[in-house]
C-alpha cells in the first residue's frame, strides 16, 4: 500500500485499516485513498454496513481525531460541543457572525408584544389597521434581492459584507431607539418599524451570502448543517427573550422595552467588525463603480431569471409564496385574547416560550432524522 505510508495512524488502528481494505476490495482500492487527508465520511458510500465498525480514528490532520461508529461521528476534544451545539460546523469569524445575526433575529421578539400593545393601547389602532400597517413593515423582506445586488456590486471601502452588516445593525438600533423616545403617531411608528425591518432583512441577506461561501469552502459546513445551526441560533434567541417579552410589560412601559431591544442590533454591528474579509481589488482607472455595479447587476439579474425558470426552483418558490399569502388571524386573535378573555402579557410570554421550544424540537428532529432524507419523502410522509 504505497499511498498509505504517509497516513498517521496508531499501531492498533493499522490492522483494522488493512482488514477493512481486504474485506472491501471489491468496491474500493488503496489507489482511491487520498495521500494526506482520509475522511471516513468520504469512504462511507463504498463501505458495507458490516465493515463500518472497523473504520476508526482516521485523522484529517495531526490535531483532530475522528472516530466512526454506525453512522455517528465523535471527536476527541470538545466532541459533544462540536456535534451537538455547532452541529459539525467548524468555528470561525464568519460562523460566529452568522450565529450572532440569527440569535439577534430571534431575540428581537423581546419587543414583539410591546409593539403590539403600543399600537393597540397607546395609538388606538384596530385589528384591521394594525394588520395593514404590519404589512407595510414587512415590505423590506420582499425586496431582498436588491440587497444582494448592492452588497455584491457596490463594495464600501473595499469590502462587500462587513460595512453592510455594520449598517444593518446601526439602522436596527436607531429604529428601536426612536420607538422608545420620539415616536408618537401611527405614521412614525410604521416608519420606524419599517427601518428596523430593513436592518434585519439586510443583515439576513449578508449572512446568507456568508453561509453560501462557507458551504463552498468548508466541507464541514454542509448546507443542511449550516441551516440547522442558523435556525437553532434563531430559536435560542427567541427562547431567551420569549418569557421576558411578556413579563417585562408587567412592570415596564412599551417604550422601556423598546429601549432594551435597541441594544440587541448593536451586537450585529460589533461582530461584523471581527469578520476576516478580504478587500476587493480596485477597479481599473477606466472603470467607474457605478458602471461596474450596473454591469454586475445585469449579469446577476440574467442568471437569477434563468434560475427562476427552472422547475425545481419556481415550484418551491410558489409553495413559499402561497404559504406566506395564506390569511392569518394573528392580530384579531391577539385582540380577542387581551380584551375578551383578559389575558395578560405575562401569560402571552409563556405561550411564546412554548412556541420557541416547539421550534427547537422541530430543528432537532430535522437534524437527527431528516437531514439526509430527500425533500419529497420528508414532506409527503
Amino acid at each position: 500500500l504505497p499511498r498509505m505510508a504517509v497516513l498517521r495512524v496508531r499501531n492498533h488502528q493499522f490492522l483494522g485499516l488493512l482488514l477493512l481494505l481486504s474485506t472491501e476490495a471489491s468496491s474500493i482500492t488503496a489507489r482511491s485513498l487520498p495521500a494526506l487527508h482520509l475522511s471516513s465520511r468520504a469512504l462511507r458510500p463504498h463501505i458495507q454496513p458490516r465493515s463500518r465498525k472497523l473504520l476508526c480514528c482516521l485523522p484529517r490532520d495531526p490535531l483532530t481525531r475522528i472516530e466512526e461508529t454506525e453512522g455517528e461521528a465523535r471527536t476527541g476534544h470538545g466532541g459533544w460541543f462540536a456535534q451537538n451545539v455547532m452541529q459539525g460546523v467548524a468555528g470561525g469569524p464568519s460562523t460566529y457572525a452568522v450565529m450572532t445575526v440569527y440569535f439577534v433575529q430571534g431575540a428581537l421578539g423581546l419587543a414583539a408584544l410591546a409593539r403590539t400593545y403600543f399600537l393597540k393601547d397607546q395609538l388606538g389602532l384596530s385589528p384591521g389597521e394594525q394588520a395593514a400597517l404590519m404589512g407595510v413593515v414587512s415590505l423590506p423582506w420582499v425586496i431582498k434581492p436588491v440587497y444582494g445586488f448592492l452588497t455584491d456590486g457596490l463594495p464600501v471601502f473595499g469590502y462587500r459584507r462587513k460595512p453592510y452588516l455594520v449598517l444593518a445593525g446601526l439602522l436596527g438600533s436607531a429604529s428601536w431607539a426612536s420607538l422608545a423616545t420620539v415616536v408618537a403617531t401611527p405614521a412614525q411608528a410604521v416608519a420606524a418599524s419599517t427601518v428596523a425591518s430593513l436592518g434585519v432583512a439586510m443583515s439576513d441577506v449578508v449572512v446568507d451570502s456568508l453561509v453560501v461561501e462557507r458551504a463552498r469552502e468548508d466541507e464541514s459546513a454542509s448546507s443542511g448543517a449550516l441551516q440547522s445551526l442558523c435556525w437553532t441560533c434563531q430559536s435560542a434567541g427567541g427562547l431567551a427573550s420569549a418569557y421576558f417579552s411578556g413579563s417585562l410589560l408587567e412592570t415596564m412601559s412599551p417604550q422601556q422595552v423598546f429601549a432594551i431591544t435597541a441594544a440587541l442590533p448593536l451586537a450585529v454591528a460589533l461582530i461584523a467588525l471581527q469578520l476576516d474579509e478580504k478587500r476587493v481589488p480596485r477597479l481599473a482607472a477606466t472603470s467607474s463603480p457605478l458602471g461596474e455595479f450596473v454591469r454586475l447587476t445585469s449579469s446577476q439579474g440574467a442568471l437569477l431569471w434563468q434560475t427562476l425558470r427552472q422547475r425545481q426552483v419556481w415550484l418551491p418558490t410558489l409553495f413559499v409564496f402561497l404559504w406566506h399569502a395564506t390569511p392569518s388571524c394573528g392580530d384579531a386573535f391577539f385582540y380577542f385574547l387581551t380584551e375578551d378573555l383578559q389575558i395578560g402579557p405575562e401569560f402571552l410570554g409563556r405561550v411564546q416560550v412554548g412556541t420557541s421550544l416547539a421550534s427547537i424540537f422541530g430543528i432537532w428532529a430535522y437534524r437527527t432524522y431528516l437531514q439526509e432524507v430527500p425533500i419529497k419523502e420528508s414532506t409527503l410522509r
